[in-house]
């Protein structure tokens, strides 16, 4: 009895296994840069990824939890759904937004300095009780990324110009 037990579970196993395991997670690279909106006190930027899929199955995209530094400093941290699934050998571009503080970019007024976006990106593999497992919070796959780039900053007297422009007139990476 034991042992047609144990051949039960292990046929269970391998039958639901592969809904799990799926397969290669997907890659992410920051394919740009864009300024979207300003405030007084405030620069909203928005980080623009492209997400591939190297398997057969669909990817619904997640959670993305992320930090931007500026010049080494924490500018913004924070969390946002991808709001996209990545199809089969394929890929698919989402923005995170990230508003920078005026008071950071004003300290650092006519200077190139170094910016950088990093973080996490939580993914659905295929199979049902792969999607039992997320929900539940007991398997989260979740896959690092992390880009940056140098944008310069124009003199203090210049910053509320720069605000407005774009990402090409202000030198930022698009």
């Amino acid at each position: 009895m034991t042992r047609l037990r144990r051949s039960l579970a292990l046929l269970v196993l391998a039958l639901l296994l592969p809904g799990c395991v799926g397969g290669a997670p997907p890659t992410f690279t920051l394919e740009r840069v864009v300024r979207t909106d300003t405030a007084p006190r405030a620069a909203a930027i928005d980080f623009v990824f492209e997400g591939v899929n190297p398997t057969k199955n669909a990817y619904p995209l997640r959670e993305v939890v992320y930090t931007v530094r500026i010049d080494g400093q924490i500018a913004f941290q924070g969390l946002r759904s991808a709001q996209v699934t990545l199809p089969p050998n394929d890929a698919r571009q989402f923005r995170i937004p990230a508003p920078i503080p005026y008071d950071i970019v004003g300290r650092l007024a006519g200077r190139t300095v170094e910016y950088e976006v990093s973080g996490t990106v939580a993914y659905l593999p295929p199979g049902p009780i792969a999607e039992i497992l997320y929900d539940l919070g007991v398997q989260r796959r979740r896959v690092p990324f992390r880009d940056g780039g140098l944008l310069e900053i124009p003199p203090d007297d210049e910053l509320p110009e720069f605000l407005r422009l774009s990402p090409d007139e202000a030198g930022a990476p698009e």
